[in-house]
């Protein structure tokens, strides 16, 4: 049993179509322990568009086990990272729309590391800074912290 014509009207996205397309243009270059990746991607999803660049610049040093525990070394690598990322939104998005998110755009750079503990287990730790500019004008800094243990075995 339920009840119709009871509900929130969420507009529509000012989309016209039902076409997708997306161009870009990808760069990778690995030198030793250095890699280098670099995106620029425009998109044009049912007439909205948004475009944006991205890039990250990491290197990898093997560290050969500071230590020892028992036959496995510890502390076998570290990989420093930086990422930049950018989109821009050539759209609105309806004020009453569900995920306004959708419309802004925003701004990220991320600084981190990746530290080898042992074989197949690493750490991550990422710091997150977030520019997103909102339709009003108005900005948000969601910044983050983010710590992630891997392991595979």
């Amino acid at each position: 049993i339920g009840v119709h014509g009871i509900g929130i009207h969420r507009p529509p996205l000012a989309g016209d179509g039902r076409t997708k397309r997306e161009y870009g243009i990808n760069l990778n270059l690995k030198l030793g322990g250095l890699t280098v990746s670099g995106q620029y991607v425009m998109q044009n999803i049912a007439g909205l568009k948004r475009q944006g660049p991205e890039a990250e610049v990491s290197w990898f040093f093997p560290i050969g086990g500071l230590f020892a525990s028992g036959d496995q070394p510890v502390f076998t690598f570290l990989e420093p990272a930086i990422r930049y990322s950018h989109i821009d939104n050539r759209f609105d998005t309806p004020r009453l729309y569900p995920a306004p998110s959708v419309g802004w755009d925003w701004t990220k750079i991320d600084i981190g590391f990746r530290l080898g503990i042992i074989r197949g287990v690493d750490l991550t730790a990422e710091y997150s800074k977030n520019d997103m500019k909102l339709f009003s004008g108005a900005k948000l800094h969601p910044n983050e912290f983010l710590l992630t243990l891997r392991a595979g075995f």
